[in-house]
């Protein structure tokens, strides 16, 4: 039988309730002996328990007195059976005891369900579903139709910046072996991490939807990488397999080994496009973040010569020479781009 829990309480299903009580300063303390359960349906306000828990007289109570049992010290709990026929709604677990021999109480409050409706309860993203179907499952006749089984399944991931099929278009043979379900949680993942390395993009916004595109797929294929049973095949008869939820694991006989040139090249694309990312899209991939050169601007009295700067031709006679050979000017300064016509009044 399923246990449930405080906020879904299934009809027909154990139930543990657990109270801890402590004294003025907080500390776990233990009653004069333990205490009593009384339970109220869904048909009894708070008021009422109250009022009954005042008189010590609890006729509206569905079942009751029910003793706790002690776990340790302070801390007590009971399992409960919610009646199979018991209907939804707000119920309550009234505890009585006695502490230095003066009375006490307290009320809690658990929910009963009766199944899965859907109107009452919907599905959204990055949401798992998990199927029980038990093995008491019959037909008419009595026969059974399957031992005890656990579906998973999986709604839509949000963010999601690649594909599974998009990341085999990358990576080909070298990920067969990992089924789509993991690799579209692997690719989920990798999603929020892009999220959240990514920097300011003012000026590369499509540059950085490609950015995190490419991040993701080389990210989740390193995290497939980093799963056991890499370079095996899944339906091999002489292997294991072992599957939780989207995340399956496979142990069979090698298939092809994945050379080590195969897990540097994935490194260092992850590397070099969270680089791309972090940057907002703003740089090219490999490229660094330091700036390669700051000079001051034209107007700076200060402003260093960055390369080769030539006289003006306009004030300076350049010889033609005869034959190859070099000619030195007298007052030639070294710049980068062009000539130098500042020396005339320029900028």
């Amino acid at each position: 039988m399923a246990v449930s829990n405080r906020g879904a309480a299934l009809a027909g299903n154990e139930l543990i309730l657990r109270a801890v009580f402590t004294d003025a300063d907080g500390c776990l303390t233990d009653l004069d002996a333990v205490p009593n359960i009384y339970i109220y349906d869904e048909d009894v306000d708070t008021a009422t328990i109250l009022a009954e828990a005042e008189a010590q007289v609890y006729t509206t109570a569905l079942a009751g007195p029910l003793a706790a049992t002690r776990l340790s010290t302070g801390y007590y709990t009971y399992s409960y059976t919610v009646p199979s026929g018991a209907d939804a709604g707000s119920w309550h677990d009234l505890w009585v005891g006695t502490i230095n021999s003066t009375d006490d109480y307290q009320y809690f409050g658990f929910t009963v369900t009766t199944g899965f409706t859907s109107r009452s309860q919907n599905l959204g993203p990055n949401t798992m579903v998990i199927i029980e179907l038990a093995a008491t499952i019959t037909n008419d006749d009595g026969d059974e139709y399957l031992p005890a089984t656990d579906l998973y399944y999986t709604t839509t991931y949000s963010p999601l910046y690649a594909s599974p099929d998009l990341i085999r278009l990358e990576m080909g043979r070298w990920i067969d072996y990992i089924p789509d379900d993991t690799l579209a949680l692997m690719a989920h993942l990798a999603s929020k991490e892009a999220n959240f390395i990514q920097g300011d993009s003012p000026a590369g916004y499509g540059n950085i939807e490609l950015a995190r595109t490419k991040f993701v797929v080389f990210d989740a294929v390193w995290r497939c990488l980093m799963i056991p049973g890499q370079g095996k095949e899944a339906g091999y008869s002489a292997g294991k397999k072992k599957a939780l939820g989207d995340l399956s694991i496979t142990d069979g006989a090698p298939v092809t080994t994945i050379p080590d040139e195969i897990y540097d090249w994935v490194r260092e694309q992850r590397q070099a496009w969270w680089r791309v990312v972090n940057a907002g899209g703003n740089i090219v991939p490999g490229q660094g973040l330091s700036p390669t050169m700051a000079v001051k601007g034209w107007l700076d009295p200060d402003r260093r010569l960055t390369g080769r700067l030539w006289d003006s031709p306009e004030t300076t006679r350049y010889p033609q020479p005869s034959s190859n050979r070099k000619v030195r000017q007298a007052g030639r300064r070294r710049g980068r781009f062009g000539f130098d016509d500042r020396r005339r009044g320029g900028r």
